[in-house]
């Protein structure tokens, strides 16, 4: 149950032990490992599709889990998702707001898979934004995954969220460019 509450499939798929390394992982290995063991700040893991960052990020998830810490998985899509559902909802004992709000301060390591691939309305980007400013701006322990560099983020998130999800200045965001080829296809 709590793989299932958690985002993640079970038995573990994509662990730190299945992950095969190849040039231009290592410093993401690092770093996710790192994120596992002491969650503390962002972790921004960028690059080509194929290239690791989700299993990366799971592996994270999972060792949290097997340490008897909660940590959450979640594509930016469906966590959109989620919020539309509970937007909807007519009934007179759901409080969006307050849920919302607890998704933005859940004290457990959180990860945004796939951030920028979400398709949305104005509604959908003010959301995304708040839940991912207000991670920032408590420096709640957050890995982001990405297939776009910093400009295209911009244009498909917006500004703001590229911002903190690339802030390479202040060091509460490490970013860690995933240069390796894709896993699947060899390129």
């Amino acid at each position: 149950m709590k793989y299932r509450a958690a985002g993640v499939p079970y038995p573990p798929q994509l662990t730190f032990t299945g992950f095969r390394t190849l040039p231009g992982t290592e410093a993401a290995i690092a770093e996710a490992k790192r994120m596992a063991e002491c969650p503390a700040g962002w972790l921004t893991l960028f690059g080509i599709y194929g290239s690791g960052k989700s299993h990366l990020a799971m592996a994270a998830v999972y060792e949290r889990l097997q340490a008897g810490n909660f940590s959450w998985f979640i594509s930016a899509g469906g966590l959109l998702d989620r919020w539309r559902s509970w937007f909807a909802r007519k009934d007179d004992e759901f409080d969006f707001a307050e849920r919302f709000d607890r998704d933005c301060d859940a004290k457990y390591l959180v990860v945004v898979d796939d951030l920028g691939s979400e398709r949305g309305t104005d509604w959908a980007r003010e959301r995304l934004t708040m839940f991912l400013d207000h991670r920032y701006g408590y420096g709640l322990p957050t890995i982001i995954t990405t297939n776009y560099p910093p400009a295209r983020l911009e244009g498909t998130s917006g500004g703001r969220i590229s911002d903190r999800v690339f802030d390479r200045r202040t060091g509460r965001v490490k970013v860690v460019h995933m240069d390796c080829g894709s896993y699947r296809t060899g390129q």
